[in-house]
C-alpha cells in the first residue's frame, strides 16, 4: 500500500507530461499517481508513455473537485496530496511534507509556492506568507484564499471527519475545503516554495473570473465571523 497518493485532475491539458515528470522525479518512492480524466476532448495521447506509471480514471465531466472526489475514492494511500496537471512539485516536495507531519504528527501540511510561465521558467514568489501566529493565519485564511491548493498534504482520515470537496464550488473548492478543515485542524506549513503554479492564457482563473468572484462572496457569506476569535 502506498504512503501518499498524489491525485492529478486532467482536462484537455497540454502540460499534462510536465506535471507527471515532475512526480516521476520525486525523492520520495513510497506514492502513487492517480489521474483522474475529468472527460478530455484533446491531449489525452500525452499520457500513453506514462501507463506504467499511473492509474488511470475516465469519467464525464464535472469540474475538478468531481476529479479530486474520483481521485480520493480510489486512492489507497495514507496521505493525500493534489497536483494540477499544468503546475510542478520540486523533486523534494513529498519527502520534505511527508517527513515534516510526521515528526510534527500534523493531519494537514502546506507549503509555499512559485509561479512560472508557459517555458517553466521560474519568476516570482507566490502564496509565501508570514504570520505574527496562528491567529493572524486564520484571520487572513478567512479572508482570501492564502494557500495553494497543490501545496496542501492531508491525511485521508480527514475526508472522513469533514467531508471531500464540495462539489458545489466548482472553481473555489480547495478555498472551501481549507476555510472547513480549520474549523476542525491546525494548519502546518513548511515556509519553502515546494510547488511551481503555471500562469497560462488557457488557466481556469482567468476564463471564469466572474464565476470565481460570485463564488468567493458566497463563501465569504458562509464563513463570515467564524473564524474572529480562533478555532484552533
Amino acid at each position: 500500500m502506498p504512503k501518499i497518493s498524489v491525485v492529478i485532475p486532467f482536462y484537455n491539458c497540454p502540460y499534462i507530461q510536465y506535471a507527471i515528470e515532475s512526480l516521476i522525479s520525486q525523492i520520495e518512492k513510497d506514492y502513487e499517481i492517480i489521474v483522474v480524466d475529468d472527460g478530455s476532448t484533446c491531449y489525452a495521447e500525452l499520457l500513453d508513455p506514462y501507463e506504467k506509471y499511473i492509474r488511470y480514471f475516465k469519467k464525464e465531466n464535472g469540474g475538478t473537485a468531481t476529479a479530486l472526489n474520483e481521485g480520493i475514492k480510489q486512492a489507497k494511500g495514507e496521505y493525500f496530496t493534489w497536483l494540477s496537471s499544468d503546475d510542478l512539485y520540486l523533486p523534494a516536495k513529498l519527502s520534505k511534507q511527508v517527513q515534516h507531519m510526521e515528526s510534527e504528527q500534523a493531519d494537514i501540511c502546506y507549503t509555499s509556492a512559485n509561479i512560472i510561465g508557459q517555458t517553466n521558467k521560474e519568476r516570482q514568489n507566490l502564496f509565501f506568507h508570514q504570520f505574527n501566529n496562528y491567529q493572524d493565519f486564520l484571520m487572513k485564511l478567512s479572508r482570501r484564499c492564502i494557500i495553494h491548493g497543490n501545496s496542501v498534504m492531508m491525511k485521508m482520515d480527514v475526508f472522513s471527519n469533514i467531508g471531500v470537496f464540495n462539489e458545489e464550488y466548482r472553481y473555489t473548492h480547495d478555498y472551501e475545503m481549507w476555510l472547513r478543515a480549520a474549523l476542525h485542524y491546525h494548519f502546518y506549513h513548511i515556509p519553502e516554495a515546494l510547488v511551481q503554479y503555471r500562469i497560462h492564457e488557457g488557466m481556469g482563473t482567468n476564463k471564469y473570473k466572474e464565476d470565481i468572484v460570485h463564488e468567493l462572496k458566497k463563501l465569504r457569506r458562509k464563513y463570515i465571523g467564524r473564524f474572529d476569535n480562533g478555532i484552533i
